[in-house]
């Protein structure tokens, strides 16, 4: 068993170091220079190849490739993110300052997914041949295949722009207001909860069906 679980962890160790050296090289052969970016964003209107030197030694891209990597991987495992190019700020405190966000963000789409997709297959499966059946079933198909990107677009613009419903930006935390923070939360907990709402009423209209059709029933 301990030769077994060793094995697994240094499988799991090199699968780990190949897959974020893919990932480190496809975003380096990525088109445009981050350093340009950058300095644009700053409105630098006159660029000088010392101002571009100075840049990229800042953030270490003067290195070569496989250096940068191993920079990378060390300021990891040493819980050292890097600084942001865009805002000047270690990464880590950015990711710190909206964690909280995303996890308010992420539990309540997966109560609201939880709730209304066992709600959902439940009731497709009792009323099954129904039209409710039939339009739930046709919604979970929906939900699934649904670009949730494009989902995003929609909402904002009918909701947000169009009928100005809902803000369209901003958070606030349900601690200073809960209306606000309720309002300006609907739109991204219904784009992380569709697909797994849709996946979970599908998978509990199956379950139960199957169990509807055992002879103890």
């Amino acid at each position: 068993m301990t030769t077994y679980i060793l094995r697994r962890l240094i499988q799991g160790m090199f699968i780990i170091i190949i897959v974020t050296l893919l990932v480190f090289v496809v975003i380096r052969l990525l088109p445009g220079d981050p350093i340009l970016i950058y300095l644009a964003e700053e409105m630098v209107e006159t660029l000088t190849q010392e101002q571009i030197d100075v840049a990229r030694q800042e953030f270490g891209l003067d290195k070569p490739m496989m250096v940068q990597y191993i920079d990378w991987m060390s300021g990891l495992f040493r819980g050292d993110f890097g600084t942001s190019i865009f805002y000047r700020e270690k990464v880590g405190k950015l990711l710190a300052q909206r964690m909280p966000i995303t996890m308010h963000l992420g539990f309540m789409a997966f109560i609201v997914s939880t709730f209304f997709g066992l709600m959902a297959g439940l009731i497709s499966a009792l009323r099954r041949g129904t039209w409710i059946d039939t339009v739930t079933t046709s919604f979970a198909n929906l939900g699934i295949t649904i670009p949730v990107f494009w989902l995003g677009i929609l909402l904002i613009y009918y909701f947000g722009l169009k009928l100005r419903l809902l803000p369209i930006h901003g958070y606030t935390s349900p601690m200073e207001d809960l209306w606000l923070s309720t309002r300006q939360a609907i739109m991204p907990v219904f784009c992380l909860a569709l697909g797994s709402l849709s996946g979970l009423a599908r998978q509990t209209r199956s379950s139960m069906l199957e169990v509807l059709r055992q002879d103890y029933i």
